[in-house]
């Protein structure tokens, strides 16, 4: 009886344990962006509906952004079609030293990283004269890069530190 109740509680201990987080990927980036469509104004809403119709204008028919969800994982899909958009990798993230006062301009040097692209799209997104490609492209990775900041070490200055018992400025 005993042995039973041991073997019990050791299988409801397996299966009632704590399970490994899911990948922020898609699942992350597209429930930022919804949030963040639901809590604009029905203006704003109507700006972004209307730029997400002209999604064909980025030629990437294997990475769609007909939705606000689809766009907010567009800049990543877009990786695996090689050299064609190679030129936003550094975009996605900001290696920060913590252990110094933050400053963006150290690691943001010639505004390739995710604080001065955010920045730089919000104001391409903001200019009525950018042809509508252009203003769907600021759209995508403003929506983008916002979801990225929220994602766990992308503004870190060594991910591994993070696991060591002291802090990555050396004190316990």
């Amino acid at each position: 009886m005993i042995r039973i109740r041991l073997l019990l509680a050791a299988l409801a201990a397996l299966f009632l344990s704590a399970s490994p987080a899911a990948a922020w990927w898609e699942y992350g980036h597209q429930t930022v962006a919804a949030i963040a469509y639901l809590e604009v104004t029905p203006q704003t809403r109507a700006g972004i509906d209307r730029l997400l119709r002209q999604s064909k204008l980025l030629d990437t028919p294997t990475c769609p952004a007909r939705t606000i969800e689809d766009a907010s994982v567009w800049p990543d899909c877009v990786k695996q079609l090689g050299d064609r958009f190679s030129y936003a990798y550094n975009w996605h993230f900001v290696d920060i030293d913590v252990c110094k006062p933050f400053d963006p301009k150290g690691p943001c040097a010639g505004g390739n990283c995710v604080i001065s692209q955010i920045e730089r799209n919000q104001r391409l997104l903001a200019n009525p004269k950018l042809n509508p490609r252009e203003r769907l492209m600021a759209l995508i990775f403003l929506v983008h890069f916002v979801g990225d900041l929220h994602q766990p070490l992308h503004a870190s200055d060594s991910p591994l530190q993070e696991l060591e018992p002291i802090n990555s400025c050396g004190e316990l």
